[in-house]
């Protein structure tokens, strides 16, 4: 079994930003879903969100305040919950080596749960992004690695996606 995720948080520091948004989807061996789990969360009251990341994110100052949401602390109990029910899994993100599994880890650190899900046990994890760039590496070909504005190879997400016939994938 597999489980892509990604987080949407306030900022890029690790320490101080928090996720406000998580979603992922389990699949078999073969990649076929079989179920998916979305949380939000409200904003913490002394985390103070980047604009650049509300750009990025599009979730609106309205929608973190939304009483209605769960706290940081109960997201991060629903996240550890379903996580834990999927597993044994191999946890898959792009770009989560460096982000999402240590801004993952804090969220459960500040809820006192457990905080190495993806790696305890029978579970492992893997980096799609790590991945393109190894392919691009040691098979060249495999993937088409697109260029930025200024001829470099890209890894963004969206347009490698798109540079290898994935022109509906959607980046927010």
């Amino acid at each position: 079994m597999f489980v892509f995720y990604d987080t949407e948080t306030t900022g890029t520091t690790i320490a101080h930003d928090q996720i406000v948004q998580f979603a992922a989807i389990r699949t078999d061996a073969d990649l076929n879903p079989i179920e998916r789990f979305e949380v939000r969360a409200r904003l913490m009251p002394h985390v103070v969100p980047s604009p650049s990341a509300l750009l990025v994110t599009r979730i609106t100052p309205a929608t973190l305040a939304d009483p209605t949401l769960p706290s940081h602390a109960e997201m991060a109990a629903q996240i550890h919950a379903q996580l834990s029910a999927w597993s044994p899994a191999v946890f898959v993100g792009y770009g989560s080596m460096l982000f999402d599994e240590p801004v993952l880890r804090q969220a459960f650190f500040r809820a006192l749960l457990p905080t190495h899900l993806t790696t305890d046990g029978p579970n492992g994890r893997a980096d799609v992004l790590r991945l393109a760039q190894g392919a691009a590496t040691f098979a060249p070909g495999a993937l088409t690695i697109p260029t930025d504005d200024n001829g470099r190879p890209s890894y963004r997400l969206d347009r490698l996606a798109l540079a290898n016939g994935h022109g509906d994938f959607a980046v927010h």
